[in-house]
């Protein structure tokens, strides 16, 4: 077998017929589908099997989230490739294919991925570089974002990410939407960090697949990504935005990000970016007083949302192995 595709579901059969569909109409490698359930609570295995009885169903039992969904799926996968692909993508070019071709050209190539579009056909981040410590985070952060973007631009700081080239990029990671990697090499790094529930995991991952060879996103092929589908679907939250601090999946989207950057960076960088958090509480109510962008609510909630993660730190100082579920 050349190739497993892997697509994790939960609650959304609709768009993974969609994404199915696609493949087919895209794809020329020989492939098999496996489908990861997370314990979805409507007929979502009856509906994808009555269309793709051939696929291959394996049901968590509970919401086991990205990384273990995906480890279950790579531990029963019989293929050369392993492709993460998000239940809300459409492979809408020969993509796929293209992707395979090239690393089966380049030996060096250990993880890949592709031009991600929006619905209405604009670009998404197709791949990025790690910043010392994590601080880019500081870039999703409201107000004090404004203030680093602004310092970023006048010392000529290099952007964190690449939108969209007409040459093969090599970044130090790839979104988990569209994530092709090389199978042996996922013997060499292990496999997803089972610690997270959701975000952050895949760079935390790529920064281990890093170690055995470079990561590539290959221009002129394309998927579209209907950012945030499930999680959108899942919490009632605002379409395309994964940095909503103020809600259940902004506080998810904290606690994954110092658990990264633990890993990663190790205690004091993790450190630097909860104080950048803790800041953000004065500013914002700054701005609730002057700017009347945001609301009380706003500022509420995401004060909830920190005094919640401070709770978690001593676990995630101690990088305490567990399963940081948090919504």
């Amino acid at each position: 077998m050349k190739l497993s595709i892997i697509i994790v579901n939960f609650n959304t059969p609709e768009l993974v017929l969609q994404c199915l569909y696609s493949i087919g109409n895209s794809t020329t490698v020989q492939y098999e589908i496996i489908i990861v359930d997370n314990d979805s609570k409507d007929n979502s295995k009856d509906i994808i099997l009555n269309e793709f009885p051939n696929i291959l169903w394996i049901q968590m039992g509970y919401n086991s989230g990205f990384s273990r969904a995906n480890n279950a799926g790579i531990k029963a996968s019989s293929g050369e490739y392993i492709l993460l692909l998000n239940s809300d993508t459409i492979v809408n070019t020969p993509a796929i294919d293209v992707a395979i071709f090239n690393m089966d050209t380049d030996k060096s190539i250990v993880a890949s991925s592709v031009q991600l579009l929006n619905a209405d056909m604009s670009f998404q981040n197709a791949g990025n570089y790690f910043v010392r410590g994590g601080l880019n985070i500081l870039l999703t952060l409201p107000v004090i974002n404004e203030i680093f973007r602004t310092i970023g631009k006048l010392i000529g700081i290099r952007k964190p990410s690449v939108t969209t080239s007409d040459t093969v990029n090599y970044v130090d990671w790839i979104s988990g939407a569209f994530m092709l990697v090389r199978k042996s090499v996922i013997k060499q790094s292990g496999f997803m960090d089972e610690d997270f529930f959701l975000f952050a995991e895949e760079i935390e991952w790529c920064g281990r697949l890093r170690r055995f060879g470079k990561i590539a996103v290959y221009p002129n092929v394309s998927v579209i990504h209907l950012e945030g589908g499930t999680t959108n679907k899942m919490h009632k939250s605002i379409p395309k935005s994964y940095y909503e601090y103020w809600t259940p999946k902004g506080f998810q989207l904290m606690v994954s990000n110092l658990l990264r950057i633990r890993k990663q960076y190790g205690v004091l960088w993790m450190m630097m970016i909860y104080i950048f958090y803790l800041i953000e509480i004065p500013v914002l109510f700054l701005a609730f007083l002057f700017s009347g962008k945001y609301t009380f609510l706003f500022l509420k909630d995401y004060i909830a949302n920190v005094l919640s993660l401070s709770s978690l730190m001593p676990k995630i100082i101690l990088n305490k192995p567990g399963f940081y579920k948090v919504i």
